[in-house]
């Protein structure tokens, strides 16, 4: 079992190249791979109501689909 705090090249698979790439972004050890966020992280935790949703922005929804139905057309 590994530990938080461990160097990352205890992880299989990881070697001397890959560590250095990693460390070059300030990842040294499995704590700071573990919280590495992308530069465009998007929070998807919260979820926004479509009436307080503004033209432009990113959001996450929950919605429901009450219903469906098939339209028939011409075949090609």
């Amino acid at each position: 079992m590994h530990d938080l705090s461990d160097p990352i090249i205890a992880l299989n698979g990881l070697g001397p190249k890959a560590q250095e790439k990693l460390n070059a972004m300030g990842i040294y050890n499995l704590e700071h791979l573990l919280f590495h966020l992308p530069s465009r992280y998007q929070n998807k935790t919260q979820f926004a109501a479509l009436n307080q949703v503004r033209v432009g922005s990113e959001v996450l929804l929950e919605l429901r689909i009450d219903r469906t139905e098939t339209l028939n057309t011409k075949p090609r």
